[in-house]
């Protein structure tokens, strides 16, 4: 190449993924932050890219977050942009999106030429295993609740009310030794309990 390709402006692809990849009308993206690789992938295959270049009014050669908070909430382009950037958008649009979730797949994609964006469905945890992966089960409900956008407000902001039959959350604790292992299991010791009854065998005639 004697130049360099054109970046893709993130900002479209955020404020995209959060409205109109999400069938919401402008300005029903709200101001909390975050998006997520399925949203995104719809974006990008049934609208497309808006690129790092002066596109209309949008002068879109550098980042600014002040733009992908504004467009995240009321889409891309903005409020007021009546789809015009949308349109402009579906000029570059993916001819193929596929879920990548091995990385054998996603060394062949990328030895192929193929972008791919890093996304998981967890949402945000601050705890980090020895790998330095956020485990998502330690999310209490409350708070996966809001980030999967079921609650406008945080917890924080509108705590749901705790009834006191209640147990504090705990995250999935299979393969640690706190793993529920009842007994006769392979892996406890003991006698299994005989059936009681409840069932029947299926028995292939």
């Amino acid at each position: 190449l004697s130049e360099p390709p054109l970046l893709p402006a993130t900002e479209s692809l955020y404020g995209g993924s959060r409205v109109e990849a999400r069938n919401k009308p402008e300005g029903g993206g709200g101001w909390s932050d975050g998006s997520y690789g399925g949203a995104a992938a719809r974006w990008l295959r049934d609208w497309g890219v808006v690129y790092r270049e002066q596109v209309g009014a949008h002068d879109l050669r550098t980042y600014s977050a002040d733009r992908a908070k504004q467009w995240g909430n009321y889409g891309n382009g903005g409020q007021g942009d009546g789809g015009k950037l949308d349109a402009i958008a579906k000029k570059h649009a993916a001819k193929h999106v596929a879920l990548v979730r091995t990385f054998d797949e996603a060394a062949a994609a990328l030895e192929a030429g193929f972008a791919i964006p890093v996304c998981s469905m967890q949402g945000f945890a601050s705890v980090r295993n020895s790998q330095g992966y956020a485990e998502a089960s330690k999310v209490p409900p409350e708070w996966n609740g809001w980030l999967r956008y079921t609650y406008d407000e945080t917890p924080i902001q509108s705590p749901l009310p705790r009834q006191a039959w209640e147990k504090d959350h705990l995250p999935n604790l299979t393969g640690t030794v706190l793993a529920w292992r009842p007994s006769g299991s392979i892996s406890r010791l003991g006698v299994r309990p005989e059936a009681t009854g409840d069932y029947q065998a299926w028995k292939p005639d």
